[in-house]
């Protein structure tokens, strides 16, 4: 998966600088931006796995029952469109109360995206 996200990143790098070869300063701004992407998207990607890979909370019901809101963890999908929820929006999950290593995850996820990031 990160090798054919690097494959889309230098093939869109490429494209995207002969397009703007014109302009030396849309040049720069894409130069620096897609890099600032690419980071943005593999770590999201990683999050959204580490998620996935903790499973539903300790008191959720199994990953069976289709009724709950709180499994999002349970479906690898459900896991990735969480995690860009929680980056673009800033509905961050798990800070309500301590829920051990999902709030751990959250934290640390916070952390990274909203200060070291985005900043």
């Amino acid at each position: 998966m990160i090798l054919i996200s690097f494959i889309v990143f230098a093939f869109v790098r490429h494209h995207l600088i002969i397009f703007h070869t014109s302009s030396p300063s849309s040049t720069q701004i894409s130069a620096s931006l897609i890099p600032f992407l690419f980071v943005t998207i593999v770590i999201v990607m990683a999050f959204s796995h580490m998620f996935h890979a903790a499973g539903p909370r300790e008191g959720a019901s199994s990953c069976r029952d289709d009724d709950s809101e709180d499994l999002w963890t349970c479906s690898l999908s459900a896991s990735y469109f969480q995690s860009v929820a929680m980056l673009l929006s800033g509905d961050w999950v798990f800070f309500d109360s301590n829920e051990g290593l999902h709030s751990g995850l959250a934290m640390i996820f916070a952390f990274v995206i909203g200060i070291l990031l985005l900043n």
